[in-house]
């Protein structure tokens, strides 16, 4: 990508469909390994999929990184803001609890095609923290979920 944008060009990045999502702190920072600012980054990620801005086919708040399995609908926001603002409202919410940061810039996604198997993708999001060392089984690590069904 020529203009160093990670994005798709050409890409409409409100199209609905599914989403893979990783953003990360900045110098891989652990903020998230203090559960308070774990427990913050889930409620915000939970809140806006409540005001239905995506659905959530999965997350995981890894210690440096988050990453979403989002899906997006036809009345949805643009992807960027989507990110933006869980960039912002989680920071803003850890700096008032105490917990200071700041993120990597931009963002990381891969846009799940139909023909890709979902649950490869799901698996990878909920493994993340057996393969980082930090739980056995996915099903102990307590800052990840699967929540709306692959359709």
């Amino acid at each position: 990508m020529a203009d160093g944008s990670p994005r798709l060009k050409g890409f409409d990045y409100t199209t609905p469909g599914s989403y893979f999502i990783t953003f990360r702190v900045s110098n891989r920072q652990p903020i998230f390994r203090t559960p308070a600012a774990a427990i913050i980054a889930c409620d915000h990620i939970l809140r806006y999929r409540e005001r239905e801005w995506y659905g959530l086919h999965a997350y995981c708040v890894m210690p440096d990184h988050i990453h979403m399995v989002a899906r997006l609908q036809s009345d949805s926001r643009p992807l960027s803001d989507i990110v933006g603002t869980l960039k912002a409202t989680i920071l803003h919410r850890c700096r008032m609890s105490g917990h200071s940061f700041l993120w990597q810039r931009g963002y990381h996604d891969h846009i799940v095609r139909e023909y890709e198997k979902s649950d490869a993708t799901i698996r990878y999001t909920l493994e993340n923290p057996i393969r980082a060392g930090l739980v056995v089984d996915f099903r102990d690590y307590p800052y990840s979920g699967i929540l709306d069904p692959w359709y």
